[in-house]
């Protein structure tokens, strides 16, 4: 989705920070995938669980945006890349 709509508020450090954690989240998924067809059930395990924890981060951005907004005020660009960056 980062790569098919406009650069979100936040900024270029935003969308940077989308396309890393995304494509972590899908080689994580990958390799889960690539273990479980050979039949390595633990390192599937821990594969899913890299790519859950990644997915549960962006959970927890609208808490350290939020956080980051009531100690400083309202975020610009870089404030907010950082914010859901901590995320």
């Amino acid at each position: 989705m980062t790569l098919f709509y406009p650069i979100p508020y936040g900024g270029k450090l935003l969308f940077s920070f989308r396309l890393l954690f995304g494509s972590a989240m899908v080689v994580s998924s990958l390799l889960g995938f690539t273990a479980i067809l050979r039949g390595d059930m633990t390192r599937h395990r821990a594969w899913k669980t890299r790519g859950y924890a990644i997915g549960l981060g962006a959970g927890t951005q609208v808490l350290s945006e939020m956080a980051g907004t009531l100690i400083i005020g309202p975020p610009g660009d870089l404030s907010k890349a950082l914010f859901m960056g901590a995320g």
